[in-house]
């Protein structure tokens, strides 16, 4: 059972609200809220007071495998807030108190503060600082370890064998803790916003008289965005038994794929990318932590032998890491420094042979432009002369000069207005063109003479009609013939109505039957809420169906 449903259950017990708790704790309500709904851990400090106000034992209040009930058991144990060193005590602790820094991916990847163009050289730079890393850790006989980020040279580690866990990062060890000391592990993040994406909705009021209001309304729905920070808190004895913590916060940003000349969404798109490892990495590190407090008893008992930690030997090594570190962000700093330099020099040679380049080539250009434009001339004439042999390819038009026409069509709306010029037969192709036009009609009026939609009158448009999203209904409404009036959203669950409807209204038309779509077409008179409108439509009989064709979506009329 979580710590956030023994804290409901506790709270039910003595009677409290979430206001009640939060008088007690001397938090706000909101705090308490966040607890029992899991999206916040209370820290050790608060872990303590809970522990006292419910009379519940520390590791009651913290073991996730043991359960209680709303009813209060009949003996209760006397409450024991946070563990106890045995006699054996607590083992040294080192900590550097250096925290994370907010550019050290940039750092272990090449690029210092002052570097403004892509190094060259930067994976190199990080596969050297992830070998020192792996070699730091076969040092201290690491059994395991996470990467904190996948671009970062930052871990977690364990050594099961002297239980000890730790972290190292900007290039050095950071804290080395035994298993014996550790209390506890929190982890948070920050960043989180939250979006909305909004649907409009169209409402309509109705009172005794009938319908008196309409009204324009949107649902928002929302969107999370990934977060962009991470913040671990870990809570340890030291030597004397005192309660301390070592914070770590972790950042998802980066500066350097700009450098590399990538995009703003490259970028956008690696923050989450980063924010999704980073979550993964977090709770891998929480699960490895969540194993030690069922080790903790055997070493204190003294059934596990461990040996003290060499706090001046780990602070020589911590200290040689951070001194080599800082040499190569210094050497990292310099050369960025001087390839600048030389960049800028590069640049004025480069620009003094640009301008003597620029001046021969006006001076060349000056001389072979006349010829360029006669060659070019020629070219384009002789594009636009393929064009009239095509049209001179026309005969005596049949069916059969489809391709042909199509063709000339497609080469002569391909030329410019000066190629157009060359084109002296073009009348050629429109009388050929318009004669294939009348053909074709007279083709398609004997392919559909039976063809039911030539039947379909103005009245077939009135009924209920369907589509994948919305039902529709036409109708001789006040005059008018075939009026659209009312439209169902079958997503939404909407439905729009015109209100109080005017009289007279002007009704929809229909064309005649068009042989070579094998449609009807017209005007179809919609009227809503916010007044009357003609919109463009099509309507043909396929396979005994009427199909209606309004603003790109098709309808089905029901039977």
């Amino acid at each position: 059972m979580k710590i956030s449903e023994k804290i409901i259950i506790l709270r039910k017990r003595l009677g409290y609200s979430q206001e009640d708790l939060a008088n007690e704790l001397d938090i706000s309500r909101q705090s308490v809220y966040k607890w029992e709904t899991d999206t916040a851990v209370p820290d050790l400090t608060k872990i303590k007071k809970l522990a006292k106000l419910f009379n519940i034992s520390f590791d009651k209040l913290l073991d996730d495998s043991i359960d209680i009930t709303l009813e209060p058991p009949v003996v209760e144990n006397v409450p024991t807030p946070v563990p106890t060193p045995t006699k054996k005590g607590f083992r040294k602790v080192f900590v550097s108190n250096l925290s994370l820094k907010h550019s050290q991916a940039e750092l272990d990847n090449g690029y210092p503060e002052n570097r403004k163009r892509r190094n060259k050289s930067h994976t190199a730079v990080y596969i050297n600082n992830l070998q020192k890393m792996k070699k730091f850790l076969k040092e201290m006989g690491a059994t395991s370890n996470v990467q904190l980020q996948d671009d970062l040279v930052g871990c977690y580690f364990e050594n099961s064998e002297k239980k000890t866990f730790g972290f190292y990062y900007n290039g050095a060890i950071q804290f080395l803790c035994p298993y014996e000391n550790f209390i506890n592990i929190n982890v948070s993040n920050s960043g989180t916003q939250m979006g909305y994406n909004r649907q409009m909705v169209v409402g309509t009021g109705f009172g005794n008289g009938g319908i008196n209001s309409i009204g324009v309304g949107s649902i928002a729905t929302p969107t999370m965005k990934k977060p962009d920070y991470y913040y671990l808190c870990i809570s340890y004895f030291n030597e004397k038994g005192d309660i301390k913590e070592f914070k770590l916060s972790i950042n998802c940003h980066r500066v350097y794929p700009y450098y590399e000349e990538k995009t703003a969404e490259i970028a956008k798109n690696m923050i989450e990318l980063t924010s999704e490892y980073t979550a993964r990495r977090m709770s891998d590190i929480q699960n490895k932590l969540s194993a030690i407090p069922a080790i903790i008893p055997r070493i204190q008992s003294g059934e596990i032998i461990v040996d003290e930690i060499d706090i001046a030997k780990i602070n020589e090594k911590h200290k040689a890491q951070v001194k080599a570190a800082n040499e190569q962000t210094r050497l990292l700093a310099l050369i960025a420094q001087n390839e600048n330099k030389q960049k800028r020099i590069r640049n004025l040679i480069i620009l003094g042979v640009i301008v003597a380049i620029i001046a021969i080539a006006l001076i060349s250009n000056a001389i072979s432009k006349s010829n360029e434009q006669k060659n070019r001339l020629e070219q384009e004439r002789q594009v636009a002369l393929s064009v009239v042999e095509k049209i001179n390819e026309i005969g005596e038009v049949t069916l059969d000069d489809a391709t042909l026409l199509a063709l000339i069509k497609t080469q002569y709306s391909n030329l410019t207005e000066s190629q157009k010029k060359y084109v002296t037969n073009y009348s050629v192709y429109t009388s050929a063109q318009q004669q294939f036009d009348v053909l074709y009609k007279q083709y398609m009026d004997e392919q559909t003479a039976n063809d039911p939609t030539r039947k379909i009158t103005l009245s077939d448009l009135n009924g209920t009609w369907e589509s994948d999203k919305y039902r529709i209904i036409i109708k001789d409404l006040n005059g008018g013939k075939s009026v659209w009036y009312y439209t169902y959203n079958k997503y939404t669950g909407s439905a729009s109505t015109p209100g109080i409807i005017s009289s007279n209204l002007p009704s929809s038309t229909i064309e005649s039957y068009n042989s070579v779509t094998k449609t009807k077409s017209g005007k179809l008179y919609t009227y809503n809420a916010l007044g009357g409108s003609f919109k463009n439509y099509t309507i043909k009989i396929v396979n005994g169906d009427y199909k209606l064709t309004v603003d790109g979506v098709e309808f089905t009329k029901n039977k």
